[in-house]
This record gives C-alpha cells, sequence and structure tokens, in this order.
C-alpha cells in the first residue's frame, strides 16, 4: 500500500513597518503578516507572541475581530511582550495568507 506523509501546516510570520509616523498621542497600524507555506491547513487557534518597543502600546479594544490580548509582560529596555490570539483563525494549506492590522499608539518618543 501506497505511503502517504501527513499534511502539516508551516506558518511564518513577518512584522511591516508601521503604517505611518510614530507620533505620540495618535494611533498607528503594524501588519502582521501570516504565510503557510505548508502541506495541511491551518484551523485556529493562531497565537503570536508581539515585542513592542518602549514607547508603543496595543489597544485592546480596538484589536480587529477575533483577535484577544492574552497577556503582556514587561520585555527587555522597556519594551513590552505581547501574546494575541484568534482561536478561529484559519489559514489554507500552500501559501494561505492572513494579516493582522495591530493598531498600537504611541505614548513617548522611541
Amino acid at each position: 500500500a501506497p505511503v502517504s506523509a501527513p499534511q502539516t501546516p508551516n506558518v511564518s510570520i513577518s512584522v511591516g513597518p508601521p503604517s505611518g509616523t510614530l507620533t505620540v498621542g495618535q494611533t498607528t497600524t503594524l501588519n502582521i503578516t501570516y504565510f503557510n507555506g505548508g502541506s495541511g491547513p491551518v484551523s485556529g487557534p493562531l497565537t503570536t507572541t508581539v515585542t513592542l518597543p518602549a514607547g508603543l502600546t496595543i489597544l485592546p479594544g480596538s484589536l480587529p475581530a477575533g483577535w484577544t490580548v492574552v497577556s503582556t509582560t514587561p520585555g527587555p529596555n522597556g519594551s513590552t511582550l505581547v501574546v494575541l490570539s484568534n482561536p478561529t483563525a484559519s489559514l489554507p494549506a500552500i501559501g494561505g495568507t492572513s494579516v493582522l492590522n495591530l493598531p498600537v499608539f504611541t505614548t513617548q518618543q522611541a
């Protein structure tokens, strides 16, 4: 009988530059792109840890539908480690892409 390899997802993540100038007191967007290059689909949850530099904070009430902040932890040099999750996120196999437009608020000059 033929042997078939299991279909497995292989997700890579890239974070783009802010969508606008980081100005104290203003909100901008970080685009986080998820890409599935694997042979199997991704079917939630999709969980990501993002390191925000000092002076940036997430606006939990402004997250796109389905996304929640699981936790925030102080990181090195005043940064913040933010764990985000979407329990219903899905990515098709072989080239499935999704973008999280993450709203961030500038609290101080970086």
